[in-house]
């Protein structure tokens, strides 16, 4: 059973004080008055689905492009995480009520600067071991920037499309919408869950399938503490970054 804002039809959050979406005070309508009704459960989630669905088809369709044309361009690269920041624009516009909140403080009243810091350094010493293990076991690592410098890209140009656009804009994604859409339909640490490992698929990499659904945990745990996203995207902007910097300056750390 889900209940409604009987003022504006808007789903009301288990035990809400107030409709996120009109604001009225709802906490002292007696429950009788609260529209319920028998919602399926996929209808609820269905926007975040569909989203994750197409972002998910433009990492396939760009794929299979670079591996159909042997391109070693970063064109296509850049192609993709263009539209994919666009389309996660439009839905955070969509899904405004819920997303703003998360953009309008940068969470220090839930979060410590130090936990911050702990998180990032947790990242760090759990890719260095998931890393070194993979090579240990006969799997490369993957080089981020090398088609970058291969054609002669400034630094702060893929500094910035591979450090903070995927640190913005893959927060909003997962740790912002698709995080809050699960929250309809169970509780938080659920959809933490769930959003780690849609974040782990998204990647479409099997041996990263364990490290991104770890790194998606942590962001989303940040998200939880904080209720902001600003914590996550610092944390992933950072480890991102740190990547290219050792690729850069071909520091052999991973």
């Amino acid at each position: 059973m889900i209940e409604y804002c009987p003022f504006c039809d808007n789903i009301l959050r288990e035990d809400a004080s107030f409709c996120g979406k009109c604001g009225k005070d709802v906490a002292k309508i007696s429950s009788k008055l609260k529209q319920v009704r028998k919602v399926p459960l996929w209808k609820l989630v269905s926007p975040a689905l569909w989203f994750w669905i197409i972002l998910l088809g433009l990492n396939g369709l760009f794929s299979l492009i670079i591996n159909l044309t042997q391109a070693d361009n970063p064109v296509w690269d850049n192609l993709n995480i263009f539209l994919s920041a666009v389309i996660t624009v439009i839905y955070a516009l969509n899904n405004s009520k819920s997303v703003k909140p998360l953009l309008t403080t940068f969470g220090y009243k839930g979060i410590k600067r130090l936990e911050i810091a702990a998180g990032f350094l947790f990242v760090f010493v759990f890719m260095f071991l998931y890393l070194r293990f993979l090579r240990f076991i006969g799997f490369g690592t993957i080089n981020m920037t090398e088609s970058y410098m291969e054609y002669q890209y400034p630094f702060w140009v893929f500094a910035i499309l591979l450090s903070v656009v995927p640190g913005i804009f893959e927060e909003i994604a997962f740790r912002g919408i698709i995080y809050d859409q699960f929250t309809l339909i169970g509780k938080e640490n659920e959809a933490i869950i769930i959003q780690a490992v849609m974040f782990s698929i998204l990647h479409m990499l099997p041996m990263s399938f364990i490290s991104h659904f770890v790194l998606g945990l942590v962001f989303g745990l940040l998200r939880k503490r904080s209720k902001s996203l600003y914590p996550g995207m610092i944390v992933h902007s950072a480890w991102n970054f740190v990547v290219i910097l050792f690729e850069y300056f071909k520091i052999d750390v991973f």
